[in-house]
């Protein structure tokens, strides 16, 4: 056992002495890295910085740009959309016009009942043109019995 502790003693005494000897270079060496590392640590961390913002720059303004294509988009087709029902509302008031006048048409030509005549006729060798009240669509209407035509506007008057 004496052999086993002179033997460590030795070999702690040798570590340590070569711990002296290499501490100081480890020391600076190890130093020096950390300095380095500390360095780069900075500088990465100032890149990652900037270009953390400057993506978030980019995406903003990417982010910016997409919301005004679509806005712009968007407002396109509320301009489309609002000219649409402007089309729309004035064909459906010529298709009731047409309706109308034909439905006065048909019921003068079939006799019906809920057209009236006033009984106003207008003298037979100036016109042909009787007018009529149509009680469904609540409204008058002028007809031709010579040329089968109908109209809303009085054509005498014209």
């Amino acid at each position: 056992m004496a052999a086993n502790l002179s033997f460590e003693k030795t070999h702690a005494l040798e570590s340590e002495g070569t711990k002296d000897f290499e501490e100081p270079q480890m020391r600076e060496s190890f130093q020096s890295l950390k300095i380095q590392d500390t360095n780069q640590t900075g500088a990465a961390s100032k890149l990652r910085k900037d270009s953390i913002n400057s993506d978030y720059s980019c995406k903003y303004d990417r982010g910016l740009t997409c919301l005004l294509s679509q806005l712009a988009r968007i407002n396109e087709q509320i301009q489309y959309n609002n000219s649409l029902k402007k089309v729309l509302a004035d064909y459906d008031e010529e298709n009731k016009r047409d309706l109308a006048a034909s439905l006065a048409k048909s019921t003068v030509a079939s006799g019906s009942k809920c057209c009236k005549s006033d009984g106003e006729t207008k003298d037979s060798k100036t016109s042909n043109w009787t007018k009529y009240y149509d009680t469904a669509v609540e409204a008058e209407y002028f007809f031709n019995h010579q040329s089968g035509e109908a109209s809303w506007l009085d054509p005498d008057a014209a």
